[in-house]
């Protein structure tokens, strides 16, 4: 029965203090039972690890720890709880959000003998409203599609059930030199090595908080997450390259490739690296301007931003 297949809950923490005691709290109040919560400190110096010591005491579910000494990272964090992961399925929650009572049994009940990968929708405001949905399977070229749109289930890890089997098979993990994007990466890479089709609940469980505390503002900062998004699209579309994927999925990786590109350029200024953007951008639009302003893929906003940023960032030819 599907119902009795473990579910690993995997939980990065890092002085997550102000909402850690809700995210726990919320993780034993689910429906589902079988559930096996791996929490991994990564070098928390707030109260994160009283408040985790007194949950692995409490939980009416398995608790397994692990403590870094020094920050490593969310990607070395999630590994880790990759590692120790037994169950059949797996998921992340991050340490200050919050998942509904159903949200496992949804993300389990749907993940279903031909469904490789269960998500759901998430959340930015409030969740009471939205306690049932329904569901449907997607092909991998459409699964591919919705992970990558902002009208899709986007490229979280955290709304998504995965196989541990195939985890395990083809060695998917997160990278560690990646800051920014990793979840998009590792969800990709997951979805294109095991081919498979996923099952989208359009039921929103999962809450998740914006923290603007934890991002850092500074210039020197922002290219560093510019440069880590490109990465992950250059791994992408080698793995695309490679990959089944009808035309049409095809087409819209390079439309959101070239919203990224877009954005980057703006922000980037005029660089040895912005020059290497623009002629890749240029190439692009050549090909595909006119489908990304009718793409359904593509929201509106992101659509006038785009207009928006290549008049105001002015002519970006090389």
């Amino acid at each position: 029965m599907l119902y009795k297949q473990q579910v690993d809950i995997i939980i990065p923490v890092h002085n997550s203090e102000k909402y850690l005691s809700d995210c726990l709290k919320s993780i034993d109040n689910q429906e589902y039972n079988k559930i096996n919560v791996i929490i991994i400190n990564d070098g928390s110096i707030d109260e994160s690890e009283k408040i985790i010591n007194s949950y692995v005491h409490s939980s009416r579910f398995n608790v397994k720890y692990f403590a870094f000494q020094e920050p490593q990272g969310v990607s070395v964090a999630r590994n880790k709880g990759i590692e120790l992961s037994s169950g059949e399925f797996v998921t992340f929650v991050d340490s200050d959000d919050i998942i509904l009572p159903n949200h496992v049994k949804t993300l389990v009940h749907n993940m279903t003998e031909n469904v490789s990968l269960s998500a759901v929708y998430t959340s930015k405001s409030d969740l009471s409203r939205n306690m049932k949905g329904k569901s449907k399977v997607l092909s991998l070229s459409d699964s591919f599609i919705s992970v990558l749109s902002s009208k899709g289930v986007e490229g979280y890890v955290w709304n998504k059930l995965f196989r541990n089997k195939f985890l395990q098979k083809y060695h998917i993990q997160f990278k560690q030199n990646i800051v920014m994007s990793e979840d998009l990466l590792f969800v990709c890479d997951y979805l294109l090595k095991v081919s498979g089709n996923m099952r989208m609940s359009s039921n929103q469980s999962y809450y998740y908080r914006i923290n603007n505390t934890s991002v850092t503002k500074s210039s020197s900062a922002e290219e560093a997450r510019i440069q880590s998004q490109y990465l992950v699209y250059t791994l992408i579309e080698k793995a695309v390259s490679e990959s089944s994927l009808n035309p049409k999925a095809v087409k819209v990786f390079y439309e959101k490739l070239m919203l990224f590109l877009n954005y980057a350029l703006y922000r980037l200024g005029y660089n040895e690296q912005s020059q290497q953007i623009a002629l890749l951008l240029k190439k692009l639009e050549s090909k595909y301007l006119i489908s990304f302003f009718m793409s359904s893929a593509i929201m509106s906003k992101e659509k006038m931003g785009y207009l928006y940023r290549k008049v105001k960032g002015g002519s970006y030819e090389p």
